[in-house]
């Protein structure tokens, strides 16, 4: 299985990557402009952005500083239009920021992750669930009722150990970090990003 579920490398073309950017960047110069995000008009676009399809834009500042990020972990829009929405709500509505301003915005970085399907981990106990989880792959979400929490692949830059990785994500989802029950599911998904 793991096999189909490894990186999402090569799904997505340059000329499909270029696009997506593109179309995140006017949605955030269209939220300058007027407030609201771009809506994109899906007529002449290949299936791959007509499809259903989640994402996470990231801004950061030149300096590598977290400016804003806004994401879907299940949509049922384009992946075009949540590219589009997401892009604007990182800029303009990220509770963490304030919105992002003319001034600034030719100094902020993009950044696109485009994720794959979730994948249900099986296991009877945290280290079941732990033993599955690939370092610098992976993509995990915890959840448990209606609370939910996710880090993407890229968290793993700053958290290596799949330990301290799991325990931060519960931390986030506003979990005791040694916390578990019956009732948890966990996730995990992979993402092309650029």
């Amino acid at each position: 299985m793991a096999a189909t579920h490894s990186m999402m490398t090569d799904l997505i073309g340059q000329s499909h990557r270029n696009e997506l950017s593109r179309i995140a960047w006017a949605s955030i110069d269209s939220g300058l402009a007027s407030g609201e995000p771009l809506t994109p008009s899906l007529s002449g676009y290949e299936e791959l952005f007509a499809r259903t399809g989640s994402s996470f834009v990231t801004l950061t500042t030149i300096q590598g500083k977290l400016r804003g990020c806004v994401g879907t972990l299940v949509s049922e829009a384009p992946l075009l239009v949540n590219v589009s929405h997401n892009a604007h709500k990182a800029a303009f509505s990220d509770p963490r920021f304030t919105p992002v301003t003319a001034e600034e915005r030719d100094l902020l970085k993009l950044e696109v992750s485009v994720l794959s399907e979730h994948v249900r981990i099986e296991g009877e106990t945290e280290q079941d669930i732990l033993n599955q989880i690939r370092s610098h792959q992976d993509g995990v979400i915890f959840s448990e009722g209606e609370r939910r929490a996710t880090f993407l692949p890229a968290v793993w830059d700053s958290i290596p150990d799949v330990a301290t990785f799991f325990r931060q994500l519960k931390i986030k989802g506003g979990f005791a970090e040694d916390y578990w029950s019956d009732s948890i599911e966990v996730f995990r998904y992979t993402t092309e990003t650029w």
